[in-house]
């Protein structure tokens, strides 16, 4: 693991660089951590470089900057590291928020990413429904330090809902980021916060020019295929896959899947393999 100095004091992020090749930049969604690429990045990493983050208050990363109020302050900083990675061009591949993430870095910087890739995830506004619940999750954890029982509570949501089975949740609550202490807590809360009430990016998405690749898992808890589909709707370039037996989760639950999707389009998009 390497960590990337920002421009926050005593702010750093926590990432992984495996690989040669075209780059590749994996981002997480909320409440997971840069595990979730390991079955695409062991087998992408002999093509591609391979560089994933821990997001602000996920994983290794346990802090969050007081000036970061919205997920655009986290799209710079990703930015920022690519440019000391001296990456001229990148793949951005993001899961639920991590995607949202990969939007804003597109319009940041639309000379700098090659392709966008966006698995479970909606970069329109969240459903009403969806942020009372959310935030009654927000709620129940500032009130506790039980972290692994409220992490326990919410994991089979996290995938499909034809596998239920203990150890199926048993498997999810592994991939979900439990707290260390307080202070991280409030770190990975106040991230969940931005990635919650993110911004209306389809208002934007005349602008997403690029190609992208939108997926979605087909027994998904968290996200609905119509969503995705009306991303696919409004953004001009993308092209759209359901990902069988698959909830969120699903870059572990169906990796074959998921490795072959990427693969077939990261090998169209990317310059080295169509010389």
């Amino acid at each position: 693991m390497q960590t990337f100095q920002t421009s926050h004091a005593n702010h750093v992020i926590p990432f992984t660089d495996t690989g040669s090749g075209p780059a590749l930049i994996f981002c997480h969604g909320l409440l997971n951590d840069q595990g979730v690429w390991e079955k695409q990045i062991s087998a992408l990493a002999s093509q591609y470089r391979c560089i994933s983050v821990d997001l602000w208050g996920h994983g290794q990363n346990r802090t969050i900057p007081n000036t970061h109020t919205k997920l655009s302050h986290t799209a710079t900083d990703i930015l920022a590291l690519c440019d000391w990675l001296n990456l001229d061009k990148v793949n951005v591949i993001g899961l639920g928020t991590g995607a949202a993430i990969g939007v804003e870095m597109t319009l940041m910087a639309p000379k700098q990413i090659n392709s966008l890739t966006m698995i479970n995830s909606f970069v329109g506004f969240e459903p009403q429904v969806n942020c009372a619940k959310y935030q009654q999750w927000i709620d129940s954890a500032k009130d506790t330090t039980d972290y692994q029982t409220l992490i326990a509570q919410i994991a089979p949501l996290f995938i499909s809902k034809q596998t239920q089975q203990p150890i199926d949740i048993d498997f999810a609550i592994k991939q979900l980021s439990i707290p260390t202490d307080q202070q991280h807590a409030q770190a990975l809360l106040e991230f969940c916060r931005q990635g919650i009430y993110q911004r209306d990016l389809l208002e934007d998405a005349e602008l997403l020019t690029l190609p992208t690749l939108i997926m979605v898992g087909l027994e998904n808890q968290l996200r609905t295929v119509l969503e995705s589909y009306l991303m696919h709707d409004t953004i001009s370039a993308s092209l759209f896959k359901h990902i069988p037996d698959a909830g969120q989760l699903a870059t572990l639950e169906n990796d074959t899947f998921v490795n072959k999707s990427l693969s077939e389009f990261l090998y169209n998009v990317c310059p080295r393999h169509n010389d």
